[in-house]
């Protein structure tokens, strides 16, 4: 069969218990039922296996990122400093919904992050000292160039 992403006429339709790595664990998501491509290993799921790959992955992902800091912890300091989400990803110059991210374990915490809302949580009253810092609006025709990375060396 073709694959839906390379082209390959090798992908073939099977059932294989699928590892998902991130940051240092893993999670094994038994009896994945897809279309599985062995040249560029694209997986193409109906949408009943979709989801239970979303839902694993989403489960590893929040343990991981909560392991850094308490969700709770961000949560609780943003309110006791009468902020918003969306005030708070503004005044920390973090992107609109970094801390309904953040607040939801989907991604972690910056360490800088987390130490200026420690402080902040002992003091809260020093938030009046943090200067504004404005977010880039970056216009999504921008983003390849704004966002390219070298590509590591072989």
């Amino acid at each position: 069969m073709k694959c839906g992403a390379c082209g390959s006429d090798q992908a073939a339709d099977d059932v294989r218990d699928f590892r998902y790595v991130y940051g240092d664990k893993d999670v094994v998501i038994p009896a994945l039922k897809g279309r599985y491509c062995p040249d560029c290993e694209e997986i193409l799921m109906d949408g009943e296996q979709a989801d239970r790959y979303g839902d694993a992955v989403s489960k590893l992902r929040k343990e991981v990122n909560s392991a850094v800091v308490d969700p709770e912890f961000v949560a609780s300091v943003r309110v006791k400093l009468g902020l918003s989400q969306e005030q708070a990803a503004e005044l920390f110059g973090q992107p609109i919904r970094a801390f309904y991210r953040y607040e939801s374990a989907v991604r972690p915490v910056p360490v800088p992050l987390v130490q200026l809302l420690t402080v902040l949580g002992n003091h809260p009253e020093l938030v009046t000292e943090i200067p504004t810092v404005k977010y880039p609006d970056v216009p999504t025709e921008d983003w390849d160039s704004c966002c390219t990375f070298p590509r590591p060396r072989p």
